[in-house]
C-alpha cells in the first residue's frame, strides 16, 4: 500500500513539476519579448520625440512670423497638442511596461524556486527515512511551492491590472491659449537640461530666487519708478494668478515664474514675460510620501509661501506639505520628493536658493531642522546637515569668500554660515531668541540679521565677529536690504529705518500709518517700498531720505517683487503684473515728508 501511496504522490509530483517548468519557459518568453519592445519603446522616444517632431517645429515658426493668420496658428496649436499626447501616451507606455517586467520577473523567479523545491530529494541507503515519511515530506514540499507560485500568481495578476487600470494622462491645450510665441518655448528644440554648463553670470543678471541672485536684493541697473496699477499707466501686463499665494515672483529670460496653492494642490505657474500669457500650469500632486491632506497652516502664511527658484534649466518649489518639485521650462516635470510636513506653528515659509550646483533648502521646524543641498538635476540629497535652532521662517542669503560659497542661515536663537560644498558651519553668533521670520543680508562684507524681540547685529561674513548691534525699530516679516552702504529695515508697524553698514548708527528714520510684509529691494540708486495695503513707495537709496514717487498697486500686497531686464514685476492678492513705467526721476514727488 506505501509502495503505491509513494506512486501516486510522485505522480501528482511530476505533474506539478512540469506546470512549474512551463511557466518558467512561458514567463521566460513572454519578460523577452516585452523586454525587446520596451527597449524599442524607449529608443523611438529618444531619437523621435514628439515635442520636437520637424512638423511642429516648423508650424511653430510659421505661426510666429504670421500670428495674425488664423489658419497657422490653429495648424500650430493643433500639431502641438497632437505632440504632447503622443509625447505622454509614449511615457506612459514605458512606465507601464516597466511595472509588468518587474512583475513578471518575480512570476519567474517564484516559478523557479518552486521547481526547485519539487526536485526528488536523493535517497541514501541507511541514512533515509521509511519511504512515508519520504513521501510525505515530498508532498508538504509540493503544497508550499504550489501556495507560493499561485500567491505570486494572484499578486501579480492584480498587480498588472491595477497598473494596466490607471489612465494615461489627460493632455490638453496648454491652459488660457498661450501667444504662439509662449507655445514654441514650451518644448524647445534641444532638451534645456542636457546641458549642465554654469551659469553663474546669466543668473546674476536674472532673478531667480526669493530677493534676486542669493538673496541680495538687488541689481545695479535702473528699473521703472512711476506707475499705476489701478489705471494701467506704466504697466505692460496685468493678469489674474489662478491660486492665491504669498510667495514672490522669479525671472528668467522671458519667463516669469510664481506658485499658488488651494485647499487641495499647490501648482506652479509659467508666464511669459512681454505680454503676461500663462505659458503651462503644473499642478503638484501624486509625489511620493505627500501627506493625504495639507497641514493647517495660518492665513498670513499659506500652503505656498515659499518663493521658487531657477537653476536656469529648471523651476524648483516647495510647499507648506513638505512637497518639492522640479519642472523643466515646458512644465515637464523632472523630479519629486516629500521632506516630511515641517512641524511650524504658522506653516512652512523658508524659499529656495540656488548656488553652482546646489538647491539649498532651509528646513527648519519645532524639531529636527535641517540644511540640505540638493542636486538640481536628480533631486538626490547631496548633504543634509541637522540644525539644534527651532521653528523659523527664513530664507538663506548667499555670497561668496576666498572662492567659496556661504551661506548665512538664521533661526531662534542662531545665525550660522555654512559651507555650500560640504555644508560644515563656518560660524555662528547667538542669542537671537525669537520667532524669526526675517532673511539675513550681506553686502558682501558684512552680514546683517535680526528679528523683533531679538536685536539686530552686523558681524564680519568671514569670521562671525560680532561688529554692532541694535534693539531699536527691529524688523519683524520684512527682511533687511544692505544697499550703498545702508542697511534698510522696514517694520510691520509702519517703520523704515536707513542705518550705516559700519557702525549701526541711524541715518533716517520715517513712520507711515501702514505696515510692510513685502521686503525692501533695490535698483540702481532707488529702494523699493510696498506696504499691506499695495501702495509701492519709491526713495532714494542714500544716506538722507528722499522720496522719489509713490504708485498705487490697488490692492494688498504681501509679496516681494522682482527686478529683471529692466522691469519691475509685482504681485498683489491677485494679480501678477509687469512694470515698465516711466524713466528714473531726478525730483522727488507724492506726499512723503522728511523727517
Amino acid at each position: 500500500m506505501s509502495e503505491r501511496f509513494e506512486q501516486s504522490n510522485l505522480s501528482s509530483w511530476q505533474l506539478w513539476s512540469a506546470i512549474l517548468r512551463g511557466v518558467v519557459a512561458g514567463t521566460g518568453f513572454v519578460l523577452c519579448v516585452a523586454g525587446a519592445v520596451l527597449a524599442l519603446a524607449c529608443l523611438q522616444l529618444r531619437h523621435a520625440d514628439p515635442l520636437n517632431s520637424p512638423a511642429r517645429l516648423e508650424a511653430i515658426r510659421a505661426a510666429q512670423q504670421s500670428p495674425q493668420n488664423a489658419e497657422l496658428v490653429a495648424r500650430a496649436r493643433e500639431l502641438d497638442l497632437l505632440a504632447r499626447r503622443a509625447f505622454f501616451a509614449q511615457q506612459y507606455l514605458v512606465r507601464r511596461g516597466g511595472w509588468i517586467l518587474w512583475i513578471g520577473a518575480a512570476l519567474l523567479f517564484g516559478a523557479l524556486s518552486g521547481t526547485r523545491w519539487l526536485q526528488p530529494r536523493v535517497v541514501v541507503p541507511g541514512l533515509d527515512t521509511s519511504p512515508e515519511e519520504r513521501v510525505e515530506r515530498e508532498r508538504r514540499a509540493a503544497q508550499r511551492a504550489l501556495t507560493l507560485y499561485m500567491s505570486l500568481l494572484v499578486g501579480g495578476a492584480v498587480a498588472v491590472g491595477l497598473v494596466l487600470r490607471t489612465p494615461a494622462p489627460a493632455v490638453s491645450a496648454p491652459l488660457r491659449t498661450p501667444s504662439i510665441a509662449g507655445e514654441a518655448t514650451l518644448a524647445p528644440a534641444s532638451d534645456p537640461v542636457q546641458s549642465e554648463e554654469p551659469l553663474d553670470d546669466l543668473l546674476a543678471q536674472a532673478w531667480p530666487a526669493f530677493r534676486g541672485y542669493g538673496g541680495r536684493g538687488g541689481v545695479q541697473s535702473p528699473a521703472p519708478t512711476r506707475w499705476n496699477l489701478e489705471t494701467g499707466e506704466g504697466v505692460l501686463w496685468k493678469v489674474e494668478v489662478p491660486r492665491h499665494a504669498f510667495s514672490s515672483p522669479i525671472v528668467w529670460s522671458n519667463f516669469v515664474f510664481v506658485t499658488g496653492a488651494d485647499s487641495r494642490h499647490g501648482a506652479i505657474y509659467c508666464f511669459n514675460a512681454d505680454s503676461g500669457q500663462l505659458l503651462w500650469e503644473h499642478e503638484v500632486r501624486d509625489v511620493p510620501g505627500s501627506p493625504p491632506t495639507p497641514p493647517k497652516v495660518s492665513e498670513d502664511t499659506g500652503l505656498a509661501a515659499p518663493t521658487p527658484a531657477t537653476d536656469g534649466r529648471r523651476v524648483f518649489a516647495v510647499f507648506a506639505t513638505g512637497d518639492l518639485i522640479a519642472c523643466d521650462f515646458s512644465g515637464r516635470r523632472r523630479w519629486a520628493r516629500n521632506l516630511g510636513v515641517p512641524k511650524n506653528p504658522y506653516g512652512h515659509a523658508s524659499s529656495l536658493q540656488i548656488y553652482r550646483g546646489r538647491l539649498i533648502v532651509q528646513y527648519d521646524q519645532e524639531t529636527g531642522g535641517r540644511l540640505l543641498a540638493l542636486d538640481p538635476r536628480t533631486g538626490q540629497t547631496i548633504w543634509d546637515v541637522p540644525r539644534d535652532v527651532k521653528a523659523g521662517w527664513s530664507t538663506p542669503v548667499i555670497w561668496t569668500a576666498e572662492g567659496r560659497g556661504l551661506a548665512a542661515v538664521l533661526a531662534n536663537p542662531k545665525l550660522i554660515a555654512h559651507d555650500l560644498e560640504t555644508g560644515r558651519a563656518v560660524w555662528q553668533v547667538e542669542h537671537l531668541e525669537a520667532e524669526i521670520g526675517t532673511s539675513p543680508a550681506t553686502d558682501g562684507e558684512r552680514v546683517f540679521a535680526g528679528n523683533e524681540y531679538a536685536r539686530l547685529v552686523a558681524v564680519s561674513a568671514t569670521d562671525g565677529k560680532e561688529l554692532w548691534s541694535s534693539d531699536e525699530d527691529l524688523p519683524d516679516v520684512a527682511s533687511p536690504l544692505a544697499w550703498n552702504g545702508c542697511l534698510f529695515t522696514a517694520t510691520s508697524g509702519g517703520i523704515v529705518t536707513c542705518r550705516d553698514v559700519t557702525d549701526g548708527r541711524r541715518l533716517w528714520l520715517q513712520e507711515w500709518d501702514e505696515g510692510f510684509y513685502s521686503s525692501p529691494i533695490a535698483a540702481a540708486d532707488a529702494v523699493y517700498l510696498i506696504d499691506r495695503k499695495g501702495l509701492a513707495r519709491v526713495v532714494r537709496a542714500a544716506r538722507t531720505f528722499e522720496p522719489i514717487s509713490e504708485n498705487p498697486c490697488g490692492e494688498a500686497c504681501g509679496a516681494t517683487p522682482a527686478i529683471a531686464h529692466g522691469r519691475l514685476y509685482l504681485r498683489t492678492a491677485r494679480f501678477l503684473a509687469a512694470i515698465t513705467g516711466a524713466p528714473p526721476a531726478e525730483s522727488a514727488s507724492g506726499n512723503t515728508s522728511a523727517p
